[in-house]
């Protein structure tokens, strides 16, 4: 469990919500295949021809790659 989940809370508050993380495996499991499936749908769209022909190609291009790395922290966060 990554430290930033515990971060500022008391000793009770954490040791509660560790024993919560462990026991949501299935759940967190589920979460990061939902997740990585919309990455990749995500990607695929960028990678397509016709996303060349906006002129906002550079700004779809960046929400895109935002939205993987948000992905990305999210994904860490259920590992």
């Amino acid at each position: 469990m990554k430290e930033a989940l515990i971060k500022g809370l008391g000793k009770d508050e954490a040791r509660e919500l560790e024993l919560a993380f462990k026991s949501a495996l299935v759940l967190r499991e589920r979460l990061a295949k939902v997740l990585e499936e919309k990455q990749r749908k995500k990607i695929n769209a960028s990678l397509n021809d016709k996303a060349y022909d906006s002129p906002n190609w550079v700004y779809k291009q960046a929400d895109r790659q935002g939205y993987a790395t948000a992905i990305k922290d999210v994904l860490a966060l259920l590992e």
